[in-house]
């Protein structure tokens, strides 16, 4: 279609990294925002989802990048295998050390 372009995950690179707690928050709002826009069925597994994670800044509260990368890789995981994101079955936590 004139004026879309398909692009492929792996080749979008962004200016800048998610670092902090309130920068994850603001970038999930953001997704979760368009995706509850096209799937209106999914507001309460998100929902589940962002406060399985904050869960997670709060135990690792001295080291955000805990929390970021497990999103990374439940997204990631996510993409390969479609599952319901509030499922901590499907959800590999990470250990803290």
């Amino acid at each position: 279609m004139p004026g879309y372009a398909n692009v492929k995950k792996d080749h979008i690179r962004t200016k800048k990294s998610v670092q902090t707690e309130a920068e994850w928050i603001r970038v999930f709002g953001a997704w979760e925002a368009g995706v509850i826009l096209i799937y209106p069925h999914r507001k309460p597994e998100l929902e589940g989802y962002r406060q399985f994670v904050m869960g997670i800044f709060r135990a690792a509260s001295n080291n955000p990048l805990v929390a970021i990368q497990f999103d990374g890789e439940a997204r990631d995981q996510y993409a390969k295998r479609p599952f319901h994101m509030d499922d901590r079955s499907q959800l590999n936590l990470p250990l803290k050390t």
